[in-house]
């Protein structure tokens, strides 16, 4: 029994030695002399290059502290000409023995110039992805459970640089400070910089009771305003997240540029007016995050757009088969002329039009479902149903669609085409419409004109549309009275008698024959 005992006392003093060696080296070595043979170590672990070019100091009591200035990690080498991150300096003292309950309690947080810069390939590869063969879905979460208590970050900038140019993304900070409250007790976020040029800011309060935090925050950006207040519960247990979102703006346009740069011209007269967004961000980042109560309005002098509905914030291996988003969508315009001229279309006529829809789907492959287009003007009315899917899609969306048109004034309504036709009548037509741009097709035409005397009917198909559509139009014409008709263009003809001409439309359209 004694041997037993001492056999453990042994082994115990052996471990406490260890520990204690290990201890004392950490403490007391001199990092720096050691700081690139840690980078290369580093660099072998990751399989990316990293750099400590200026200093590394580490200490582990009277607080475990970590210190690195010059800190560079490198993109993989060969796809990308930029850096993933580069650090000026950096500051992380955290409480060691918090490790062992599972959480990471950071007490102070300093970084003086970092600069991120995420980039994606023209092949789809992502410089943050460390591992190409295992999808960035299921890499593991890196934040894990953490709490920081001090932050202080300056000058700092965040770079996004995706396939599409008109996307990238420039956040620059120019200071943001934030200190976790103590119990019952406020404190305040603060946030200075911008985004691609417009002026950032956030400020609030905070106030922690016992696990959960009370948020009221003001921002700004550019031209937009509003306010984020809420709770975020269970803090200690991967948060639980209940904020409300109110954000309003006089100048759309404006707003849109600073999140999308490339904002063409036509988008952007499509929203030259006013702007309101209401939202409630509620759930669980690792399980059921997600923006619910979702309500936009916009209006500028060609649309009005109302939506409502929701959308997920869970990564798609946690989602399943569920669409991230569904959304109904209801678009009006009073200007349907101007409108439709944005797009090179042409109504010559007083008109409005209202569509609708349920918007449905995830990032790169939404879908708009069970849509109704209504169109009125002095002369006509039409109207549309069917859907859209694969929007976001490389080869633009597939559409189909039937469609129906009437009018009971065929004479001004020709005329505002161009059409100076002396007759007074109705005309009718409807089709099937169909196809993805560059491959559009209008098939089982059905035309019916019936004007004075005469009358027209039409079938066929036209296609894909465009400057060198295919037109194949199977028609028959008849009249009552031939003289009657020849007569408003000033031609007499002899006698009265029936008429009818049967053919097919065909060829191009400065080709017809």
């Amino acid at each position: 029994m004694k041997l037993v005992k001492r056999l453990i006392l042994s082994v115990v003093t052996v471990l406490v030695a260890t520990v204690t060696v290990l201890a004392l080296a950490l403490q007391y070595l001199n990092w720096n002399d050691h700081r690139d043979a840690l980078a290369g170590w580093l660099s072998v672990a990751i399989n990316r290059e990293v750099t400590i070019s200026d200093s590394l100091d580490f200490q582990l009591w009277p607080v475990t502290r970590l210190e690195v200035s010059g800190l560079r990690l490198a993109s993989p080498a060969d796809t990308f000409d930029v850096d993933l991150l580069e650090l000026r300096n950096g500051v992380i003292e955290f409480d060691l023995w918090s490790l062992f309950s599972g959480i990471a309690v950071i007490n102070r947080l300093q970084l003086d110039g970092p600069t991120l810069q995420l980039a994606v390939s023209a092949d789809g590869l992502a410089n943050w992805h460390f591992d190409r063969e295992q999808p960035s879905a299921k890499l593991p979460p890196v934040l894990g459970r953490l709490v920081a208590r001090n932050v202080l970050i300056k000058d700092a900038r965040l770079v996004f640089a995706g396939r599409d140019p008109r996307l990238h993304q420039d956040l620059y900070l120019e200071r943001l400070t934030l200190t976790l409250p103590s119990r019952d007790e406020g404190s305040e976020a603060v946030l200075i910089g911008s985004l691609n040029g417009a002026p950032l800011a956030l400020a609030g309060s905070l106030t922690l009771k016992d696990d959960d935090l009370e948020a009221t925050l003001d921002l700004s950006l550019g031209a937009m305003a509003g306010k984020v207040h809420g709770s975020v519960n269970d803090l200690m247990e991967g948060a639980n997240f209940d904020l409300a979102v109110d954000l309003k703006t006089r100048d759309l346009t404006a707003a849109m540029q600073v999140v999308i740069p490339g904002l063409s011209a036509r988008n952007a007269r499509l929203l030259d007016g006013s702007a309101a967004v209401t939202a409630y961000l509620r759930g669980r980042p690792d399980r059921n995050l997600r923006l619910e109560n979702v309500d936009i309005t916009t209006e500028s002098s060609l649309l009005r757009l109302t939506t409502s509905g929701s959308l997920s914030l869970v990564r798609p291996s946690r989602r399943g088969s569920e669409p991230s988003s569904r959304f109904q969508v209801l678009l009006e315009t009073e200007h349907l002329g101007e409108l439709v001229s944005l797009y090179k279309g042409k109504v010559p006529f007083a008109a409005t039009a209202q569509a609708q829809g349920t918007l449905s789907g995830s990032l790169g492959n939404f879908r708009i479902d069970d849509v109704v287009v209504k169109a009125e003007g002095e002369y006509g009315r039409g109207e549309a149903t069917g859907r859209v899917e694969q929007l976001g899609a490389s080869g633009g969306p597939w559409v189909e669609f039937a469609t129906q048109a009437t009018t009971n004034s065929l004479g001004p309504f020709l005329k505002a085409y161009g059409l100076d036709l002396p007759y007074v009548g109705r005309a009718s037509a409807s089709a099937r419409v169909s196809g993805r741009p560059g491959d559009t097709h209008v098939t089982e035409i059905d035309l019916k004109l019936n004007a004075d005397s005469v009358s027209l009917k039409a079938t066929g198909s036209i296609g894909p549309l465009g400057k060198q559509a295919q037109f194949k139009l199977p028609f028959s014409a008849s009249a009552d009275d031939i003289a009657a008709l020849a007569a408003p263009f000033g031609l007499k003809l002899p006698l009265s008698a029936k008429g009818e001409v049967n053919g097919v439309l065909t060829g191009q359209r400065r080709n017809l024959h």
